[in-house]
């Protein structure tokens, strides 16, 4: 009986040791973690101060791959997770913000056939971008920047301020929102909402039940539910803390062919739509980003449960035609 109970004593002895032995192993992954977390979260900042913005994406994505990998070998905690969330999510749209303020509005070149149309042909973009059109581009991006690292640093999260046009609250009614270099929708509930195309960023924020046909350069959705989203994105888009969204391509809005641009153009299918309008030009290689969708709520190597691509039967065709525009609200 004795020798029994001095084994038992000794297995838990034992067993204590391996979890405390256990504990540390966890403790000092999770700091070695946290450490590397932070140079890396300091290399993206030096590196966008010294404008070096792909050096800067590639940090990131090694922020991203890092919290992936920690998170499926160490049992990071639901603060853990949102806050290297709201890293990820502020990081990525500085560096975003500092690749359009980069590039500028993009350039086109025309054939002196081309040149001799009408500035009314359906198929002819606007003329090339002047220096001072593309300096104020950079400098409007250069502004987004500096926004943004303010709004999180006051605790304020998103902000609109110089962003760009803002529309919403609206239920349950139809918006038309006009071509700019950014548009903010917010807190609308049971919209369709037709976009022709933003040269430049688009938020939804706050949205529910709502259908939404956009072609921008960069896309985010916050806090949205039960929302179809119809777009034509030049980067990834992003979604966070969003639920039953689901993704389908912007050529379903079929009204959009039958438009008429603000300048009185119109265009004959949706990627001149997208090009000359939008100043996306690479058509061909963005007309698919509907379906590789961002989910900064979700860092893990399954699929996100938030978000979804559209099947065939489920993409919905419209052939609204644009208009009248519904006028932005106006900025306090």
């Amino acid at each position: 009986m004795e020798e029994k109970f001095l084994k038992g004593r000794q297995e838990r002895e034992e067993q204590r040791q391996q979890r405390s032995q256990d504990g540390v192993e966890i403790t000092a992954q999770r700091q070695q973690y946290e450490a590397e977390a932070d140079q890396l979260e300091t290399a993206v900042t030096q590196l966008l101060k010294e404008n070096n913005v792909t050096e800067s994406q590639k940090r990131i994505d090694a922020l991203r791959t890092l919290v992936q990998d920690t998170s499926n070998t160490v049992s990071l905690t639901a603060h853990d997770m949102a806050k290297a969330n709201a890293i990820l999510a502020r990081l990525q749209q500085l560096v975003d913000a500092a690749k359009s303020a980069e590039t500028g509005p993009k350039k086109f070149k025309f054939s002196s056939r081309l040149k001799a149309k009408t500035s009314s042909s359906p198929s002819t973009c606007s003329p090339t971008t002047s220096a001072e059109s593309r300096n104020a581009a950079a400098t409007t991006a250069r502004a987004e920047i500096t926004n943004v690292t303010a709004s999180h640093a006051d605790g304020r999260g998103s902000s609109t301020a110089g962003f760009g046009n803002s529309y919403g609250p609206s239920a349950g009614t139809d918006l038309f929102i006009a071509s700019s270099k950014g548009v903010f929708i917010n807190r609308c509930t049971d919209c369709s909402i037709f976009c022709l195309p933003i040269a430049g960023s688009v938020f939804l924020s706050g949205c529910a039940n709502c259908r939404v046909y956009v072609a921008c350069h960069q896309l985010r959705l916050k806090d949205c539910r039960d929302t179809d989203i119809f777009v034509w994105c030049a980067s990834t888009p992003i979604v966070e803390t969003c639920s039953n969204t689901r993704f389908g391509p912007y050529c379903c809005w079929e009204g959009l062919l039958r438009s008429t641009a603000s300048d009185g153009a119109t265009y004959a299918t949706h990627a001149e739509w997208v090009r000359c309008v939008g100043e996306i030009a690479d058509t061909a290689h963005t007309e698919q980003n509907y379906t590789n969708v961002d989910d900064f709520q979700w860092v893990r190597k399954t699929a996100s449960p938030h978000w979804r691509v559209m099947t065939d039967k489920e993409e919905s065709r419209s052939n609204v035609v644009f208009g009248p525009a519904t006028p932005p609200n106006k900025m306090v």
